[in-house]
């Protein structure tokens, strides 16, 4: 996949057979619907940790 020169996200019903949740395969971040809202708000929380766009301990949102 990456390999492949992806680099886009694509958000699918079908997994792949041998996954049943949110995981990493050939260098492609996978998951269901369901994963997708609670991994992009972690995300953005570490990330504007992580840079320092917050002051800590207030919500990112």
């Amino acid at each position: 996949m990456r390999s492949q020169g992806a680099d886009v996200a694509v958000i699918s019903q079908a997994m792949p057979k041998d996954m049943d949740r949110f995981g990493e395969k050939d260098g492609v971040w996978i998951c269901t619907f369901s994963e997708v809202q609670p991994i992009v708000h972690m995300l953005g929380w570490h990330h504007q940790n992580i840079c320092g766009i917050k002051k800590p301990g207030k919500p990112w949102r």
